[in-house]
């Protein structure tokens, strides 16, 4: 059956408890999915029913957990949004408890878990073995949580919200999205870059381009890399992928629906091709696949190779950006999730060498 959702599919990894699954988020509650049958399992808390308590599985309540990261394969730690805390969940017992911050009481306060106050947290990246980063959109800034230490931290204040969040691999950076813009910030020092225009325009489609040019047509919410070069980006209101590169700091559009009815799902190129609210990107390099949590539905697209994706650098395809296409190849019906199947397929449309930077013309 088809999801019946009101905030999507928010947040998927694959799940350390259980080989094979997938551990999502779905609107007020916490699941895994079996990728061969199907097969849905509530772990924690109602996906209709907001609130806050603690407790053993569908007892638990959540206000919109927006993200997780697994410690170990045991034990769960949740962004509880709405709430303003961060809670955990035992895998064995499925019991949540509380670990920093007073839910429903937000704040902005950092030092131990035992007095530290959040406002409203939604992503969490992983920064090394103990080190957590998160966004507190609320106070518009990005904090550190030390497991290690039981300690909360602010690592920088901007003067914007900031909406996404991802760590660049093998570096010490995170990048974020900030009012529709791109930036990235030295977990060390602290240092925030700006990467684009730092504005978006709702009344204009997406320009495609150096990534130092690129206008998005809505909040890009959710950021997730795929190899050091390579990010994908999902703007969840506009219904469009993009991907941005840096090594040749260009931006490319997947599905660019902002022109269009945009409330369906249809196959074709990339110009033609239509996706629903995508909203979480999980990549797994051992299936191929990228999976799309979208509004009312989970995806994937199969690829020919991670960094097929590469424009203007790729070997195999030396056209100035690459050429995706999208093809509908089944569906199959789960207990509790419609999956989609989609096919990626990278061609290329010309035979050109890559112009430099510098002499790039815009889309």
């Amino acid at each position: 059956m088809n999801l019946s959702t009101q905030y999507g599919v928010l947040y998927m990894e694959q799940d350390k408890f259980i080989s094979g699954n997938i551990l999502y988020i779905e609107d007020h509650s916490i699941k895994t999915l079996n990728l061969e049958t199907k097969e849905t399992l509530l772990i924690s808390g109602n996906s209709t029913t907001p609130g806050y308590r603690e407790g053993v599985g569908e007892d638990a309540r959540f206000n919109l957990p927006y993200s997780i990261h697994q410690r170990g394969a045991t034990d769960v730690i949740i962004l509880d949004s709405k709430n303003g805390c961060i809670r955990t969940i035992a895998r064995e017992t499925n019991e949540t408890k509380r670990i920093a911050g007073f839910c429903r009481i937000p704040g902005d306060v950092h030092g131990n878990f035992n007095v530290a106050e959040i406002g409203r947290p939604e992503k969490i990246v992983k920064v090394d073995a103990d080190v957590l980063a998160f966004n507190d959109v609320t106070s518009k800034s990005i904090r550190m949580l030390n497991l290690r230490t039981e300690d909360i931290s602010t690592l920088v204040k901007l003067q914007e919200f900031v909406y996404g969040l991802t760590k660049k691999p093998n570096s010490d950076n995170l990048f974020l999205s900030i009012s529709g813009g791109l930036g990235r910030v030295n977990v060390c020092s602290g240092e925030v870059v700006y990467l684009t225009q730092g504005t978006y325009n709702e009344y204009a489609p997406l320009k495609d381009g150096q990534l130092s040019r690129a206008i998005f047509s809505s909040r890009p919410e959710t950021l997730y890399f795929i190899d050091e070069y390579t990010m994908f980006i999902a703007q969840f209101e506009s219904h469009i992928l993009c991907v941005a590169n840096f090594e040749s700091e260009y931006v490319s559009s997947i599905c660019d629906d902002s022109a269009r009815g945009h409330f369906t799902m249809s196959s074709g190129d990339i110009e033609t091709c239509q996706l629903r609210h995508p909203n979480s990107l999980l990549a797994i390099p051992s299936l191929n696949i990228i999976i799309i949590g979208f509004l009312d539905t989970i995806g994937y697209m199969e690829i020919l190779g991670l960094h097929s994706y590469l424009p203007a650098t790729s070997s195999r395809c030396k056209s100035k950006t690459p050429s995706y296409q999208i093809i509908m190849i089944g569906v199959a019906v789960g207990s509790t999730i419609f999956i989609v199947l989609l096919l990626a397929v990278v061609r290329c449309r010309n035979r050109r060498q890559p112009q430099p930077a510098s002499e790039q013309t815009e889309r």
